[in-house]
């Protein structure tokens, strides 16, 4: 479309964008979004997330960072990322948003979406980087919440008001050391007096905020390994690669796509090299060693592995009985009169360390498996195991006893559950066609007996979808960056709510299908045709020939025949399967386990 007729196309793109989720939301029956309008009917605040990651949300959404970037459309609008570490400590994004403005009103309505679309789950960590509106939203939406101040951008304020190299030292110091609240509260009054710092505004703001990052205050606070906003920074350079300032709220939404299914797709293949791959016992404490191959990740069991050769390194002091439990004093080796008190209680099974490395990480530290070895344990206690950092933190098996999860959040973690035990089948079945065709004729009888015990009722459909929505109009960008933020939020549009996030709206539009018990069940015929060959229809369109592809996020055709059966084979499984076999995960979980040996008997390796 030449430029003369992209100007006589007018408030196209905001609407396309809408239908383009809408079409999401009927493939994906797990997606959702929400926006609001602005008093001119323009788009105000918008938030989206898919499916897999409103799973995600579920098992590791304890931890949320999230951070605004700039330039990533042509409406210079700021766009939000969500984002988390899964069980392999990898990024994986929990979903984006577009906000009206950097205001309290705007991330306090995206925050409270947020949690809208992820079923009420509330986080126990946000980390953000301390902007000034982020902290007032964090405040009001999530008040029992820990907020914790990227590290990074710490250093750096500190480094550009500071130029004694002492003070920038210590304060290193108080953001990564293991102290007492006390003795940091000692060191700070000494260390003000010596540099002058009672007398200086930024001094005194980063005190009143020291809660939010002295470790003092988050040493035994689990992070999940976030201690500064590099992921997010990460995610920021990466997306480079994919959106551009002259994008439209369309494509960025196509784009961003795309960058969830990379990391989805690094997911994947952690998840496959942890559950396939052997690994080496070197420790001695053999049973202990290969109870945690068995229970965690690969890259969690390579650092329990660490502490489990720590052992070397404590050394035995005392032990006593205090009724039932065993009270351990020990120490480390070049730490000679530093005792640490681990307890053990045979009966209830219970191990406690007072180091606290446990509450901060999330699995056992050298003290307890010094423990663990003295009283001769074989396996790690389950009340030490972490459900977060299991390599089959996404099974089935919990759920399938569970009936009593009728809620939505109960329908997201089935179909989690029914995701996670698809994967292999999903893999093998996209190898070559006579799979493909193999999975595809199993996954049609598995629909059509499903489709039978349930009646043919389908998820509600329905949205509240605007009728027609303006483009936003594009944001000047020129301000002063290291303006005073406090200044900033007094300078709110009085036009704007705080109730609504800056928008005229009285609700917000809604787009998605799934919504389990909260939303009525409707009786729809299926209006699927099991018979079309929608393989010929796929592999007749696509260019496989991509050696002259330049740019991934413009040619978004452009696939290998691996990925395009993957996914084609995930959304074509997921938009009926999972929504009518979510409610009988039994019946769906022994059709999965008799179609797979058939596609293994096709592919031998």
């Amino acid at each position: 479309m030449d430029r003369s007729k992209r100007a006589k196309v007018v408030d196209g793109d905001m609407n396309a964008a809408i239908v383009y989720l809408e079409g999401k939301a009927a493939a994906d029956p797990m997606s959702m979004a929400r926006y609001n309008l602005t008093e001119e009917g323009m788009l105000g605040n918008m938030f989206w997330a898919d499916g897999p990651s409103r799973v995600d949300f579920q098992h590791f959404g304890d931890v949320v960072a999230f951070d605004s970037t700039y330039k990533k459309n042509k409406y210079n609008r700021p766009l939000v990322i969500f984002l988390g570490s899964n069980n392999h400590k990898q990024t994986t994004i929990f979903g984006f948003g577009l906000v009206l403005d950097e205001t309290i009103s705007s991330y306090k309505w995206m925050l409270e979406n947020l949690l809208e679309v992820m079923c009420g789950k509330l986080p126990s960590v946000v980390v953000t980087d301390g902007d000034e509106s982020m902290i007032a939203a964090v405040r009001e939406v999530l008040p029992r919440a820990t907020h914790r101040l990227c590290a990074w951008h710490l250093q750096k304020n500190v480094t550009s008001n500071s130029n004694e190299q002492m003070f920038r030292d210590v304060f290193a110091k108080w953001l990564y050391a293991d102290m007492e609240v006390e003795e940091f509260e000692c060191e700070w009054a000494q260390v003000a007096e010596q540099y002058g710092l009672l007398n200086k505004y930024w001094a005194l703001q980063l005190y009143e905020k020291r809660k939010m990052w002295a470790n003092a205050y988050l040493r035994r606070k689990f992070c999940a390994g976030f201690h500064t906003m590099s992921r997010c920074e990460g995610i920021n350079s990466h997306l480079k690669k994919f959106l551009s300032s002259r994008h439209t709220i369309l494509e960025l939404v196509q784009n961003l796509e795309l960058l969830v299914r990379e990391y989805q797709n690094n997911e994947l293949v952690a998840q496959f090299s942890s559950i396939y791959g052997v690994p080496v016992m070197t420790t001695r404490l053999d049973p202990i060693e290969q109870f945690a191959a068995s229970v965690y990740t690969k890259v969690i069991f390579m650092q329990v592995k660490k502490e489990i050769e720590s052992i070397s390194i404590v050394n035995f002091v005392s032990k006593r009985r205090v009724s039932t439990t065993m009270v351990y004093t020990i120490e480390e080796y070049g730490f000679p009169g530093q005792n640490v008190v681990a307890l053990y209680d045979p009966k209830r099974g219970r191990l406690v360390c007072r180091c606290g490395f446990w509450e901060k990480e999330g699995f056992p530290c050298r003290h307890m498996f010094f423990v663990m070895k003295h009283e001769h344990i074989k396996r790690i206690p389950e009340s030490l195991i972490l459900r977060r950092w299991r390599k089959d933190v996404k099974t089935v098996n919990e759920y399938t006893e569970k009936t009593g999860l009728e809620d939505e959040r109960g329908f997201l973690l089935r179909h989690g559950a029914l995701h996670a035990a698809s994967q292999w089948m999903l893999f093998v079945g996209s190898k070559n066609d006579d799979l493909y065709k193999k999975c595809m004729s199993g996954i049609r009888q598995i629909c059509y007996d499903l489709e039978a015990r349930s009646g043919n009722d389908t998820m509600d459909r329905s949205s509240n979808a605007a009728g027609a929505v303006r483009d936003p109009t594009v944001v000047s960008l020129h301000f002063d960056m290291h303006a005073d933020q406090g200044k900033r939020l007094e300078e709110e549009d009085h036009c704007r709510s705080e109730q609504d996030g800056g928008a005229n709206d009285t609700w917000d539009h809604v787009i998605g299908t799934a919504q389990s018990q909260t939303r009525n069940m409707r009786g729809v015929g299926n209006t699927v045709d099991w018979n079309i060959e929608v393989i010929d229809l796929w592999l007749g369109n696509l260019p496989f020939d991509c050696s002259s592809c330049s740019d991934f996020s413009i040619h978004r055709t452009c696939f290998v025949a691996d990925i395009v059966f993957g996914n084609f084979l995930i959304f074509y499984f997921m938009a009926l399967f999972f929504v009518v076999g979510v409610g009988n995960i039994a019946v769906v979980t022994r059709s999965l386990l008799k179609l797979m040996p058939g596609i293994e008997q096709l592919h031998p390796s």
